[in-house]
């Protein structure tokens, strides 16, 4: 913990005849000062609160512009003029290791307006300073400081995919992903060194839980060829629209065999396991950025590593006159402080996502809205549930024992084949129906106490019910009231069709390397999208619910049964190809 925001807080007692010290007036201001520093840590932040721009005057020297900050510890900082500033003079400047350079803005003191004192304690001189001024230090320190620190923010999803020594490229996406709006995935390529070396990157992702915004399952990603200096970057946005369904936990990865990267004339390695997680989340995207920016409790502020404000990165060269300036960079590098204190870290999580407004739908989805439509131009009556229903009788044997078991014969209920929902009721003399258990209702008309089960034969378009006496009767006949239901969507010959259903995939054989994933996906033929079963035969492998299948350590050949949870019989079948040597593209 910062001895400066140590707790709890302690503030001096004042009684009658106390003898007041200077130890006792520090600590009055010690109180007043820690307090401030603390709501200014917790409330306001860490960063600039307006000012203190860097700018380049030339080869070697910059200006400061005045302004204020607050530091890690809460301390208030105020630059009350511009003043200029050369690097070799800066310092910390003679323990510079690298080219690049993040200069900082620090809390300081100064004991000024020295007088005599009244009466000296021991060890104590004649004269002694009579006030404290507050100031400010720059300085500067080695990038790669800068750097980790920054790291974790715990928010983001990140994988880098291409490294070398020239060039990174990196992916990002949120850890969330909220079910009602696009989220967006974020590629960054990054220069680390002058060599002039151009380079080039493509690549295909697997959405298993998301869609482009032309309704694709795969995003097509990379940059032109690009000719950057040390320490630019290049960047650029993909909007994923939500294709769900019941997943809670996707991933997001490289189509093996789809990446290409260039530097100059010689290709780049890449990881082949890059991927990114995505946990579904049912909060919306304010809520999920009220809770993340929230989240952390004090320790993140008392036990802040980071004190000094930075204001610029400086990017510098070796020269016989001392360090040159090259460039100063302040986007990426400053941290302002909003009011209220979160709205910053609150808006750049919001920024992730975005409404839905015109969302194209994938080719599973197109299927199923035009395969609606044709139902629904079949009539109006496929608009509204469709009710039958009707009397039976079922003769009873006279006398018949308590527990016996009577049968009707098979009733067509009129609906056609296909999902139909039958209850019957016991019907009474006062034209009333009782459905469900009779006894729980008076007597009167009602002389006997049965159970009734239906069974409904769906390819028949039929039912039969069964009859148990649970206690004494004398009727000969039991009459029932029975209804049949079937609900919009549902039409006639729903069940004669499903010989035309079926299911496949793009590739029947993929080409793996072991542990390499791939995203099966799936097309619907006459029929709309459902629920997928995947089951690798011989249990090897495996396959997440959303279809991601991942390849054993081993070598072989893998097969695994694709089937429909509602339609077991509409199947297909992907033969994995394993091995080390292998790619699932040429």
């Amino acid at each position: 913990m910062s001895s400066l925001l140590r707790l709890p807080f302690e503030k001096n007692r004042y009684y009658g005849g106390k003898m007041l010290t200077s130890a006792d007036f520090s600590a009055e201001q010690s109180y007043v000062d820690r307090k401030q520093m603390f709501l200014n840590a917790v409330t306001w932040g860490f960063g600039i609160l307006r000012g203190l721009s860097v700018k380049q005057l030339d080869d070697h020297s910059f200006l400061v512009d005045n302004g204020a900050a607050v530091d890690g510890s809460g301390r208030l900082i105020v630059v009350e003029k511009g003043c200029v500033k050369s690097v070799s003079a800066m310092k910390g400047s003679d323990r510079l290791t690298g080219e690049r350079a993040v200069l900082y803005l620090a809390y300081g003191e100064e004991e000024v307006q020295e007088v005599r004192a009244a009466a000296p304690h021991d060890g104590q001189g004649e004269y002694q300073k009579n006030r404290i001024q507050e100031k400010y230090e720059l300085y500067v320190s080695d990038w790669k400081e800068r750097e980790e620190k920054k790291a974790g923010k715990g928010f983001f999803s990140e994988s880098t995919v291409v490294m070398n020594e020239d060039y990174a490229v990196s992916l990002s996406v949120p850890l969330y992903a909220c079910r009602q709006n696009a989220v967006r995935l974020s590629l960054r390529i990054r220069k680390f060194t002058d060599a002039e070396v151009p380079f080039e990157f493509y690549g295909v992702l697997q959405l298993p839980a998301f869609m482009t915004e032309e309704g694709e399952k795969e995003l097509d990603i990379g940059c032109p060829k690009l000719r950057l200096k040390k320490g630019e970057s290049y960047g650029r946005d993909y909007w994923l629209l939500p294709d769900y369904g019941d997943v809670k936990e996707t991933e997001i990865f490289l189509k093996p065999g789809t990446v290409r990267a260039l530097a100059g004339d010689e290709a780049c390695s890449f990881r082949k396991k890059a991927r990114l997680h995505v946990t579904v989340t049912e909060e919306s995207p304010e809520m999920l950025a009220q809770r993340r920016a929230g989240k952390n409790n004090l320790d993140s502020v008392l036990d802040r590593k980071q004190t000094d404000v930075p204001l610029a990165l400086l990017e510098l060269e070796e020269t016989e006159e001392g360090r040159r300036i090259g460039r100063i960079q302040e986007v990426g590098v400053r941290q302002y402080i909003p009011l209220p204190c979160q709205e910053e870290e609150r808006e750049k999580y919001r920024s992730c996502y975005r409404e839905l407004q015109n969302v194209p739908v994938s080719r599973r989805q197109e299927q199923e809205n035009l395969e609606k439509c044709g139902e629904m131009s079949q009539g109006d009556e496929q608009r509204e549930p469709l009710i039958r229903g009707g009397v039976i009788e079922i003769p009873l044997d006279v006398k018949m024992k308590k527990g016996k078991v009577c049968y009707s014969e098979e009733i067509v209920h009129g609906l056609g084949p296909g999902n139909v929902y039958v209850d019957v009721g016991l019907l009474c003399e006062d034209t009333t129906a009782v459905y469900g258990d009779n006894s729980l209702f008076a007597r009167p008309g009602i002389d006997t106490a049965v159970r009734t089960a239906v069974k409904v034969f769906y390819e028949k378009g039929s039912f039969q019910v069964a009859v148990r006496v649970s206690g004494e009767q004398n009727d000969i006949i039991l009459p029932l009231q029975w209804a049949a239901v079937r609900m919009a969507g549902h039409g006639e010959g729903q069940m004669e069709d499903i010989s035309a259903m079926s299911i496949t995939l793009e590739n029947s054989t993929v080409y793996l390397r072991p542990r390499e994933k791939y995203y099966l996906e799936v097309q619907f033929h006459n029929m709309a999208p459902c629920t997928l079963l995947y089951e690798p035969t011989d249990g090897e492998g495996s396959v997440s619910p959303d279809g991601t299948y991942t390849a054993p350590a081993k070598d072989g050949v893998y097969e695994v049964r694709i089937s429909c949870r509602d339609y077991p019989k509409i199947c297909t079948y992907v033969y994995a190809v394993v091995g080390n040597s292998y790619s699932s593209l040429p």
